[in-house]
């Protein structure tokens, strides 16, 4: 039974941790882009492309090694 409630403890604090740096992240890279778009649009824009392809890159590498 304790180890039970020590597991299910574990998992509620990953999940709540987990959500607080979800938002985090999120928030911290919007924050990021908008500042990014202010500074330069051009540069922005090629930036905000180049992310998918990065993303498809990643995966294919994951798959692969």
């Amino acid at each position: 039974m304790s180890r039970l409630t020590s597991d299910v403890s574990k998992l509620g604090d990953t999940l709540a941790w987990g959500i607080v740096d979800m938002v985090w992240g999120v928030s911290i890279m919007t924050f990021i882009l908008i500042y990014l778009l202010t500074l330069n649009i051009k540069l922005a824009l090629f930036i905000i492309l180049a992310i998918p392809v990065l993303f498809v890159i990643s995966i294919y590498f994951q798959k692969e090694y």
